[in-house]
């Protein structure tokens, strides 16, 4: 049975209290040991070590205080309340036993019920400064950090000399932000304390906030010298090594923290991070896997893991992943974030839509890459104004959000919206000046608005701040080809490939500005450059082709359109360049074949019409050649006057004398004034000797 002061004598008291000291000195042993904090067995020891001193002085409330704390740290929280009511029992009036259940109170996060006992201590006595210290903690629990700052301040005004107070004072300023008063706060703990390892931790905490990595490593260091086994700052170490790009040595750390404590699961963690940093992702993933086997609700590895499938092209898999961590915690943004990623690379747009539509449902007031991602994918599926407004709201929330502005005036730029997307790369320009990129996107749309001059201001910006930029040089040349300076053109496309050696566009483009100055064997070997670069570039064997035609090479200009029209078969031009070449070769037929064919894809090209015209002529096919004459008028009523002219033609071949000079009249009524032409054209002699011919030309000679 237990002893107590009213069944024992003073020498019997005096032998129970030192036993009973005895067996508590035990326990506090316990508590300090290194291992107290991750070993149960000790724990249960420091518990049975006070009930030893109890069972020798029951009506010693301190006891009771301490074994409260050992039930508490076994999460044995209902008798250590019990406990904690004993103790205030035994002494109504003693403002710790208030504190000390606070204490209890903690252990089990009650914190609001905790305050309200750290209230009653100071009720008892206002000077008890571990009850200020106390009621901080919980209200640093409670994230009311304001609140905990003026109790820390008001412990360290009664004990200014305990390193403690000053280390707590320390992380209600670093939760507030105000990390050099949190470092001004830790280096006085350390100062009163200098083997205060927790101190040492906090301020390397902060320095990690600060990006100062170095200095936070030579902090978690010290901390480790003075509690070599403590894993936590092995853990920290590892941080500042893996934010210093120093991944072994950051593995090394971890696999410390993992030895010391194989239960810390964030050490584990945090290597799987390391892994995916050093692109080891198998390594990653069963690190990550480690993770969930201590915690299995944890929706931020589960993301992880899918990164790393993710990384591993495994994009199904990382989709389950997501959905898991979805199914955990269906509030979670970046699960659906992360989704949305892979459905992009699955080429499923309408999928990565609905996720990022989730994801920015889920955040507030908004992630400015979300928006500007999901804006980029819009664009996909051809929903032009909900990307443009993606756009916006991502400009909204970052508004140095360069590449939101670039997107934005090129979508803007892409629906014709010229002016518009000027708006939007000059306010772009006005953030980022140097940007060469800007300055080309810009160009771009003034010379969609003929506005040859702005344009050429811009590309030459572009040039100035990036004399290697091949496509403001390529820009730049087409602007001074549509102003016909094809000579200029030509030195800019020159620029333009020295920076892009393999750009076949260029080359033909650089063709085209050789054909315009009529230096067609330089032209033929240009267009040769570009398809030794895209050997399928059908328009560059097309383009090959004319320059060949122009030079009298008819039978090769016809290999070079016909491998173009294998190339591309819906090309209508390519029919009727082929056509025109049949045609010189007098294969009338076969260039009408091809005329038709033209017409055929495009049933409204003129010039293929007409071009079949002639073929006809040729033929001696007169009645369908003025059918199609015809038809040519019907499409084209700006050159009537010169189909008007070409069924004249016709008609004057046929002998017919009357249709021909009413045909040739209605051409020069239309605004035919070649009479040059019309005095020599060889297809008009059946009629030129007669008199209403004589007197149609004299009629308007004279005019």
């Amino acid at each position: 049975m237990m002893y107590s002061t009213e069944l024992m004598g003073k020498d019997h008291y005096l032998f129970a209290i030192t036993m009973a000291k005895h067996y508590y000195f035990k326990s506090y042993c316990y508590s300090f040991n290194k291992d107290y904090n991750i070993d149960e067995n000790l724990k249960l020891f420091s518990l049975e070590a006070v009930d030893s001193a109890l069972y020798f002085a029951d009506n010693i409330a301190f006891f009771y205080r301490k074994k409260s704390v050992a039930l508490a740290s076994l999460e044995r929280y209902e008798e250590a309340l019990q406990v904690a009511d004993s103790e205030i029992a035994l002494d109504t009036g003693a403002h710790e036993a208030y504190s000390h259940k606070g204490v209890v109170y903690e252990f089990m996060k009650l914190y609001n019920e905790a305050i309200e006992m750290y209230d009653k201590a100071l009720e008892l006595n206002p000077d008890y400064a571990h009850a200020y210290k106390n009621k901080g903690d919980a209200f640093l629990a409670l994230e009311r950090f304001e609140d905990a700052l003026k109790m820390f301040e008001l412990a360290i005004a009664l004990e200014p000399n305990d390193a403690s107070y000053y280390n707590n004072k320390g992380l209600a300023l670093e939760f507030l932000k105000l990390y050099d008063e949190a470092i001004e706060m830790y280096d006085i703990a350390i100062e009163l304390n200098p083997e205060y390892s927790s101190a040492f931790k906090n301020k390397g905490d902060v320095l990690i906030k600060l990006q100062r990595y170095a200095e936070a490593l030579a902090m978690y260091e010290r901390a480790s010298m003075f509690e070599p086994k403590e894993a936590v700052f092995y853990n920290k170490m590892g941080l500042a090594y893996e934010y210093l790009e120093m991944y072994e040595d950051a593995i090394s750390m971890y696999d410390k923290a993992i030895e010391l404590n194989p239960d810390l699961y964030i050490a584990y963690e945090n290597k799987g991070d390391v892994f995916l940093k050093q692109e080891r992702y198998y390594d990653a993933i069963e690190i990550f896997n480690k993770v969930i086997s201590f915690d299995s609700s944890d929706v931020d590895v589960y993301n992880k893991i899918g990164i790393a499938l993710e990384k591993l092209e495994r994009y199904e898999d990382a989709i389950s992943m997501y959905d898991k961590a979805i199914g955990i915690d269906p509030s979670n943004a970046q699960a659906y974030e992360n989704k949305g990623d892979c459905y992009i690379m699955l080429d499923l747009y309408n999928e990565a839509v609905e996720m990022y539509y989730k994801a920015i449902a889920l955040i507030n007031p908004g992630k400015a890459g979300l928006f500007y991602k999901n804006g980029v994918v819009l664009q996909y599926i051809d929903q032009y104004e909900n990307a443009l407004e993606m756009f916006d709201k991502a400009i909204e929330l970052y508004n140095g959000y360069i590449k939101a502005y670039k997107d934005k005036g090129d979508l803007l730029f892409v629906l014709d919206y010229y002016t518009e997307a000027i708006e939007v790369f000059d306010l772009a320009i006005a953030l980022e000046p140097d940007n060469s990129v800007l300055y080309n996107q810009k160009g771009l749309s003034h010379e969609y608005l003929e506005q040859y001059e702005s344009a050429l201001e811009m590309y030459d910006k572009a040039i100035e701040l990036d004399p290697e930029f091949s496509d403001a040089y390529n820009n730049r040349g087409d602007v001074l080809f549509s102003l016909n300076k094809f000579g200029d053109a030509a030195k800019s496309y020159i620029d333009a490939l020295s920076f892009d050696q393999d750009n076949a566009n260029i080359y033909n483009k650089l063709g085209i500005c050789l054909e315009n100055l009529e230096l067609y064997e330089n032209a033929v070997e240009v267009y040769s450059l570009a398809i030794a670069k895209d050997p399928n570039f059908a328009e560059a064997y097309n383009n090959k082709g004319d320059a060949l035609f122009a030079l009298g090479r008819i039978d090769e200009a016809v290999e070079l359109y016909r491998k173009a029209i294998g190339l591309d078969p819906n090309n209508a031009n390519y029919f009727v360049n082929i056509g025109g070449a049949y045609r010189l070769l007098e294969r009338y037929n076969e260039a009408i074949s091809m005329y038709d064919k033209a017409i055929e894809l495009n049933p409204e090209y003129t010039f293929a019409y007409s071009s079949k015209g002639f073929s006809l002529q040729f033929l001696k096919r007169y009645d369908e050649a003025i059918q199609t004459f015809s038809v040519c008028i019907k499409l084209d009523s700006k050159n009537q006057k010169n189909y008007l002219y070409n069924i004249g033609c016709a008609y004057s071949l046929m002998n017919n004398k009357e249709h021909a000079i009413n045909y040739l009249e209605k051409a020069i009524n239309e605004g035919f004034d070649d009479f040059d032409l019309i005095n020599s054209d060889t297809d008009l002699d059946n009629i030129r000797g007669s008199n209403e011919f004589k007197a149609l030309i004299s009629k308007y000679t004279k005019q």
